[in-house]
């Protein structure tokens, strides 16, 4: 995408334009950025790592709360 480099809540904003929500493993984000005014869910991946071994088991969690995600909210998902 070109986005090397964009910061949280620049990349944020840009994300909102470009996708339905935003996921991430960065648990601090929610302590960083005011989520609440974005137009964009933001979903945190709570686990050990980033590797695909520990993120492939929540996403039988992920794909269901992508079903009812709502702009502005924050959602967490975890082992």
């Amino acid at each position: 995408m070109g986005w090397d480099g964009i910061q949280n809540g620049t990349l944020l904003r840009i994300a909102a334009t470009e996708f339905d929500c935003f996921l991430t493993a960065d648990r601090s984000l929610e302590f960083q950025q005011n989520l609440a005014v974005l137009p964009i869910p933001v979903m945190i991946m709570a686990t050990r790592g980033t590797d695909l071994d520990a993120l492939r088991p929540l996403m039988p969690q992920v794909r269901e709360l992508l079903t009812r995600i709502e702009p502005g909210r924050l959602y967490r998902v975890q082992a």
